[in-house]
């Protein structure tokens, strides 16, 4: 009757191949962690800039998004009666390692008047840290579009 059991050779084996897998694994799973992130950061801001087009036409009231250049978060604005932007609830937070590279709008905004168009409208692009970027277009007529 043999004895039951397994050699070190065996376990050493096993050991070293599961290592391996596990370390593949991790790896793989970090580069597609900073990928989502940057594409939830790219729906959070087209999301908020659409409902700051929402807002200007269901309000008739001009609203924009205001970016800070090299930052981690933005803010929504609305227009007061003496012309001045105020804030609309608290600055929004990018995912963690994600940035604002620019925005070409006029003041770091894009902006929506009441009939939904946008003025001042541009580009805002995103930079994650995995070296990859997206812009966020806003044409004339309000629409956004993603780009690589």
């Amino acid at each position: 009757m043999k004895d039951a059991g397994l050699t070190l050779l065996e376990v050493l084996v096993t050991l070293t191949i599961g290592s391996v897998l596990i370390g593949i694994a991790a790896f793989g799973f970090d580069t597609l962690d900073r990928q989502w992130r940057l594409e939830s950061a790219v729906r959070q801001v087209v999301l908020d800039l659409r409902t700051a087009r929402s807002r200007s036409i269901s309000e008739s009231r001009p609203h924009r998004i205001r970016f800070t250049a090299a930052g981690s978060s933005y803010e929504a604005e609305v227009q007061g009666d003496d012309g001045e932007y105020l804030p609309v609830g608290r600055p929004r937070l990018l995912p963690a390692g994600v940035t604002i590279l620019d925005c070409s709008g006029r003041g770091d905004a894009i902006g929506f008047r009441p009939r939904g168009n946008a003025s001042p409208f541009g580009t805002v692009s995103l930079h994650g840290s995995d070296g990859e970027s997206r812009r966020i277009v806003v044409d004339m007529a309000g629409r956004a579009e993603v780009r690589r």
